[in-house]
């Protein structure tokens, strides 16, 4: 189903000093997670997404806490996106065509932690690599 959750506005502009193409997310006014039935639906993507990729649930939403603060919209000083932060390559390596779609950004997310889960043996390792 489509994602309930209201879309934010891309704007992309050359930034005057690089002359790069600087993307900025302009967020809804409202608080992306205010009401209690989207506040819901998160938990219920973290519990399917963590389920699936077998990664305890508490950690996951222990990272989006840390990483966005339940902010769909959340987009770091190095470009990290959406609820779990993920970098614009990493979401792509993913599978993730919007990080901004609360879907898309927690099963991508879970399941980069769950592989580096693996990798590294130790979920402190991995939320260090994670961040």
């Amino acid at each position: 189903p489509a994602d309930p959750i209201r879309p934010a506005t891309a704007v992309v502009r050359a930034d005057p000093k690089s002359g790069k193409l600087v993307r900025r997310v302009i967020a809804p006014k409202a608080a992306p997670l205010a009401s209690e039935s989207k506040r819901k639906l998160v938990a219920d993507l973290v519990d399917e997404a963590a389920a699936k990729h077998e990664v305890d649930p508490l950690l996951v939403h222990s990272v989006i806490e840390a990483e966005s603060n339940y902010n769909l919209f959340a987009v770091s000083p190095k470009g990290a996106e959406g609820l779990m932060q993920l970098m614009p390559r990493t979401a792509r390596e993913l599978g993730v065509r919007n990080s901004f779609d609360a879907r898309q950004n927690i099963e991508a997310g879970v399941k980069y932690l769950r592989q580096l889960q693996q990798q590294y043996g130790d979920d402190r390792l991995a939320l260090a690599a994670y961040n």
